[in-house]
């Protein structure tokens, strides 16, 4: 009894595939423009990770909800690269945190 029906009903199953990750999609890159601190494209963090030496953790919260909302509503383009970042902010998060860094 939800939106979608059997596949020769009005709106077939089938149409699930492509109709649930374009919305979420949409709605996720809006959030995602809109936030109040970006979050760091691949280049940013590789190059400030090679100049600086840690990653800022300011954004891993935002990281984190925004590639779980990403994966529950079905897109799977780049589930790796928060999965780096938030690592990445947590190791040098416990790097500052045990002067190690």
């Amino acid at each position: 009894w939800g939106v979608f029906t059997d596949l020769d009903g009005s709106f077939p199953l089938p149409h699930y595939m492509w109709v649930c990750p374009a919305v979420f999609g949409g709605i996720l890159a809006f959030i995602n423009v809109n936030l109040p601190k970006p979050i760091p494209d691949q280049n940013e963090w590789i190059e400030k990770l090679h100049r600086v030496g840690v990653l800022e953790h300011d954004t891993f919260l935002s990281i984190i909800l925004t590639a779980t909302g990403g994966m529950a509503s079905g897109l799977s383009l780049g589930p790796e690269l928060p999965l780096v970042l938030s690592s990445g902010m947590v190791g040098s998060y416990l790097a500052i945190k045990t002067h190690q860094s």
